[in-house]
């Protein structure tokens, strides 16, 4: 997300077409993630799908894949095509108008699915500690702030691992 921060700052009035570009993928990237960590779960690890966790972590995931899609249609459909900056020189996610606690709910199971139960536990803390950091600072950009905070917990994960 970095990334797409980083391209929407260097394309703020369109000049190149890329902001206009990755107004549409971003978002795609930004509300998959959920999906993701199950997609890997299943490419990497390749489970056998037989318990009842199992089946529960399925159908979370396929009520999110749906729910993802109508609100990605929703926001492709009735948006403007280009980030633009609010008050306070910060960049406005239009597409967060379209997200739901379900999302938080997915990721938080699939992160208990995908990993182990000590990891799992510091990764959630450590994600959604930066989450709430971040809409303190400011609870209209809580998402660029929580970009930032969450580059630096990812260091902070990755030294916490070696201890658990």
């Amino acid at each position: 997300m970095q990334l797409f921060d980083f391209i929407f700052w260097i394309d703020q009035k369109n000049k190149w077409n890329l902001n206009r570009i990755f107004t549409y993928i971003a978002p795609f990237f930004n509300l998959s993630q959920p999906l993701l960590l199950y997609i890997l779960k299943i490419i990497y690890n390749k489970p056998k799908i037989n318990g009842l966790w199992d089946y529960f972590v399925l159908i979370i995931n396929i009520i999110y894949a749906v729910v993802f899609l109508i609100g990605y249609s929703q926001f492709i459909n009735h948006s403007k095509p280009l980030l633009t900056l609010e008050k306070g020189g910060h960049l406005k996610w239009e597409w967060l108008k379209y997200t739901n606690l379900l999302y938080f709910v997915a990721f938080i199971i699939n992160i208990f699915y995908t990993s182990k139960m000590n990891y799992s536990i510091m990764a959630t803390l450590v994600i959604f500690l930066s989450l709430f950091l971040s809409s303190k600072l400011n609870i209209n950009f809580a998402g660029e702030f929580w970009c930032f905070i969450a580059s630096i917990g990812s260091l902070i994960i990755l030294g916490l691992s070696y201890i658990l």
